[in-house]
Formats: structure tokens, sequence, C-alpha cells
């Protein structure tokens, strides 16, 4: 699909149900770590009861990011597994230990008629919403031309690159004189077979191609090398490459009120084929519901 404005979910192709339990989403995120950063180990007591991994059923290492959970005993609904975001699918959870974050304290006492029984205890955590999958690729690091990266485009050597109106021209006095962190242009345009952007939009800053000085000061014929939505056509690949998958949820979806309007905009999108739903004849097409009210 080769448009910007597209939103995907995961899903897992062996499961029918995308949204219940673990899928693939949830095995991305349990690999990233919460404040405790990589190497944490925290577990979940509480209220006094343990919490395990739905998926392996082990003790869970809540220093990572997860949304589901597996409960010591059933609950009010006789279920034992919780979901920490509620009816938010989107909400991810991990606990951390850090002294600088706010927790929340509450006062636990394993016997409620008996205070001798409670005591206080702490919780801190944060919380990651997955707004995109970005596949990353050895073009962002491929430099066949061995041109000279010159770090920042605000230091003194990064301001090289554009010094004395160069612009990205094809002559030595025009061409970028490397490369630096705004203009990281090093993949060859001959790897794409000489095609230019798919999608571009107005506020697109990049140039489809461009000419770079090499380290011995030759002109060079390249082009972007960062992270794009959909890769140019390369030859003997059919179709493009998308790299970006926005999978971030709107506001409102699942809503009544989204629901109706997805339901309307279907109707009028294909009027002809939804014309038995129709309360009165839109006057397009034919329908025997609305032959039959006429005669």
């Amino acid at each position: 699909m080769k448009t910007r404005s597209a939103r995907y979910s995961l899903s897992d192709y062996s499961r029918d149900r995308y949204h219940r339990w673990n899928n693939i989403l949830d095995e991305v995120m349990s690999e990233i770590p919460g404040k405790d950063n990589y190497g944490g180990w925290l577990t979940d007591n509480t209220f006094g009861l343990s919490t395990a991994d739905v998926y392996t059923q082990q003790t869970l290492n809540s220093a990572y990011y997860h949304r589901w959970y597996l409960m010591q005993e059933n609950g009010a609904m006789g279920s034992n597994i919780g979901h920490r975001g509620f009816n938010d699918r989107n909400l991810f959870l991990a606990e951390n230990s850090r002294p600088e974050i706010a927790g929340v304290t509450y006062n636990y006492c394993s016997s409620p008629n008996n205070e001798d029984t409670c005591v206080l205890q702490s919780k801190k955590v944060s919380y990651a919403f997955p707004l995109e999958i970005v596949y990353l690729t050895p073009l962002n690091k491929w430099n066949p031309y061995n041109l000279v990266h010159k770090g920042s485009a605000n230091s003194p050597e990064g301001r090289t690159v554009f010094a004395n109106g160069r612009n990205g021209g094809f002559t030595t006095g025009t061409a970028f004189n490397g490369t630096n962190s705004r203009i990281y242009y090093q993949t060859p345009s001959s790897f794409y077979g000489g095609g230019g952007e798919i999608n571009s939009d107005a506020a697109d800053t990049l140039k489809a191609f461009t000419g770079v000085l090499d380290a011995e000061g030759n002109v060079q014929n390249v082009t972007a090398s960062g992270i794009r939505i959909h890769l140019p056509a390369i030859p003997g690949i059919e179709g493009n490459v998308r790299t970006r998958y926005p999978i971030m949820p709107i506001y409102g979806e699942g809503s009544t009120v989204w629901k109706e309007l997805e339901a309307l905009r279907t109707m009028l999108m294909d009027m002809q084929s939804n014309i038995p739903y129709f309360e009165k004849d839109p006057g397009v097409g034919e329908c025997e519901r609305f032959t039959e009210t006429s005669g």
C-alpha cells in the first residue's frame, strides 16, 4: 500500500484474535526495559499476589514492558489473567526502582481484621504506547563511495559540507563536501535504478539525487540514506519495500460514533452495493425493495 496514511495492527497469522493474550507486539515490547534499563529484574507482588508471564507461566519480570499478566489466584470475575490497561489494549507497563521517580504508596494488610499485619508498600511504573514499527536496513550505513561523514551539521567541520553555497549540484564547486547529520546522502542513485522518491510530500526537504564529493574530490551521484516510509523501486524487486508501519490507535476508535461513521462511509463510497440498507431510495441503481414500494 503506497500511502503514508495507512495504519497497521501487528497480528500473528496463526492466531485468530490478535488482541488477546500475547502476540508479536508483546514479544517485541518484552525486550524493551523500563527505567531500570537492561538487566533489571523486578517481581510484582501487589496485595500479596505474585504474577507470572501469561505465555510461559514463569515468574514475570515486571521491569520490562508488558500488558498481560497471570495472577496467583482468580479474581472476582473468576479469571486469573489480568490486563494492565484494562480495556485499552495499547497500554504497556514496566515497573522500576528509580529513586527520582514518584511512586504510589499504599497500606496493605494481609489480614483485614489485624492491623499488625499492615505494611506500607510502594510501586513505581512507567508506561509505553507503541507508535510505529520501523525496519532498519543496511542502507542506513552502507557507504560504498567512502564519503566522509563530518558529524553534527552545527559543528565547524559539519558546516563545511554546505559552505560557500554548496547545494548538492553535480560540479566540484556545487556538490556537497561530504555528509553531516542533516545532509546524509551516501547511497548510490544507481541502486534504485534512477527512480525518484515514492509519495513525496511538499514538506519533504530531501532531494531525489544529489552530488557529494568523495575523499578524492570526485563528484558522486547519491541519494538519501535515512529511513524512508517507502524505498524507491529497486531493480529486480517487484513493488516498493515499506520500512515504516504506523500502529498507533486513533482517538475514538472502537466507540459507537466511530463505528457509525465507518458504516456511513462504507455505504456512501459504494452506494450501488449498499442500496438495500438505505431507508429511502438514494436514486442510484436498482433495488427490488424500492421498486416494489414505488409500485
